[in-house]
């Protein structure tokens, strides 16, 4: 109980998705938003709907969820960042086609999250398909009542119809951010 206790107390230790950033330039412009990434040389932060490359030589002050953030450590943390991105983008996870994840997705809900490495999804929407496909069985053959069975296949077929769009989606954006990634180290920016 202690160790959760200091777990939620103390400050994150590395920059995180759940993180709100204020950045604040030598031109006096201050940029509000969740940190989003990095790139070898600014803090990428969504802010009204859009994505700002904060160049870190610019940044004067920092703060992290209202608390101050000392620019030595944001820069540490910001390579480290970029670190686990760029050994990400070196060394990939396999990347299926969208189409293969929607089509595996159907055959049996959650199929696409699992080829994308995406366990907790893919548990979720293989759970889902369970029950429906269990309740349909029970209804057929413990009950011999069609409608009720019909019923429920026709909801399990919309609930793989919505795996199917989910997993082709993160598949196309995985896909986006690798080109994105690849881009960046190839041209080499700063």
């Amino acid at each position: 109980m202690l160790a959760l206790a200091l777990a939620l107390a103390l400050p994150a230790a590395a920059l995180d998705v759940n993180d709100v950033l204020a950045l604040t330039t030598a031109d006096g412009d201050t940029v509000r938003g969740w940190y989003a990434g990095a790139t070898p040389s600014a803090v990428l932060v969504t802010a009204a709907g859009e994505t700002h490359a904060v160049l870190l030589d610019t940044v004067v002050a920092a703060t992290r969820d209202g608390h101050p953030l000392a620019l030595d450590r944001l820069a540490s943390e910001h390579a480290a960042a970029w670190a686990t991105e760029a050994a990400w983008l070196a060394d990939p996870p396999p990347l299926p086609r969208p189409g293969a994840t929607a089509a595996a997705s159907l055959a049996w809900a959650g199929a696409g999250h699992a080829m994308l490495g995406d366990g907790a999804a893919a548990a979720g929407w293989a759970g889902l398909d369970l029950v429906l496909v269990g309740t349909a069985t029970w209804a057929l053959v413990g009950q011999e009542a069609w409608g009720p069975a019909i019923s429920v296949l026709a909801v399990d077929a919309l609930v793989r119809g919505a795996a199917a769009g989910s997993a082709s989606r993160r598949a196309r954006r995985r896909r986006a951010r690798m080109q994105e990634g690849r881009k960046l180290l190839e041209d080499g920016v700063q």
